[in-house]
């Protein structure tokens, strides 16, 4: 397949009614249908889960890091929103060289609300845009914020992995009142192993649902390096997805957040 001449790729997104939109991003994907956006969508990946009822009418381009480039290039996008996390950098910087991509990399609660007010401008949806981030203030701020406990949030096994304050879903937790035990570790997803989770102490254990899908005889594995400690099954779009999904996110801490902390 021949692909378009990089000396004459786009380099700027200005908004039209007709624009065609690629988003590797699943966050971003429901972000964009609850913007008004779903017609201007030409493509998504096979993790873009919601909204579930109209993702067959959307085409699959593949994985957030297994993404098609010459797909995404023949459909003829005028923007691909892309993630410095989610997707691969080698990809996007390939894909970079053909279409124009705004490469999005959201790292805390504050950063989140920015966005999808960004997002507004963008395709021309200010209104909406900036009535979501006030419904999304307002329910984030009814939770009861409450300092206690220490946290330990894996998000992967073999190795086990866990997150540090320069992410998302550190910064969800501390909007929780949670004390991330590993903030201060190197790098954003540092490899625990098992020397270095025998140095811990948290008394909460989350397990989310996602990226890696933990189950109870995970729970019993990690339960023998921390017998006296809490472990809960969470969800792990909640945590980690930001846009609208954080009106539903907001929902569901305030239904857990006694029993997390009880």
């Amino acid at each position: 397949m021949q692909l378009l001449n990089q000396d004459n790729y786009p380099r700027s997104f200005n908004w039209k009614p007709n624009a065609r939109i690629i988003s590797l991003v699943p966050s971003i994907t429901e972000l964009l249908y609850d913007l008004g956006m779903w017609q201007n969508i030409v493509a998504r990946t096979k993790y873009c889960v919601h909204p579930k009822d109209i993702l067959s009418e959307i085409i699959d381009i593949g994985g957030t890091k297994t993404i098609d480039i010459d797909r995404i290039v023949a459909l003829r996008p005028d923007i691909v929103i892309a993630n410095k996390e989610e997707n691969n950098q080698a990809q996007i910087e390939a894909l970079q060289k053909l279409v124009y991509v705004e490469l999005t990399h959201i790292k805390s609660y504050a950063h989140a609300l920015h966005f999808i007010e960004y997002c507004g401008q963008l395709f021309q949806q200010q209104n909406l845009s900036k009535s979501i981030v006030v419904d999304i203030r307002k329910k984030f701020d009814k939770i009861d914020f409450n300092p206690t406990k220490k946290l330990l949030y894996l998000i992967w096994r073999k190795p086990y992995m866990s997150i540090t304050k320069s992410t998302y879903i550190h910064s969800i937790l501390s909007q929780l009142g949670f004390d991330n035990i590993i903030a201060d570790f190197d790098d954003n997803y540092p490899i625990l192993e098992s020397e270095s989770l025998k140095k811990l102490s948290p008394e909460i254990i989350f397990l989310p649902s996602e990226p890696y899908s933990f189950t109870k005889e995970h729970a019993a594995d990690i339960a023998q390096f921390f017998p006296k400690a809490k472990i809960f099954f969470v969800d792990g779009e909640m945590f980690s997805w930001y846009g609208t999904r954080m009106l539903k996110a907001a929902d569901y801490f305030m239904e857990n957040l006694a029993e997390w902390k009880s």
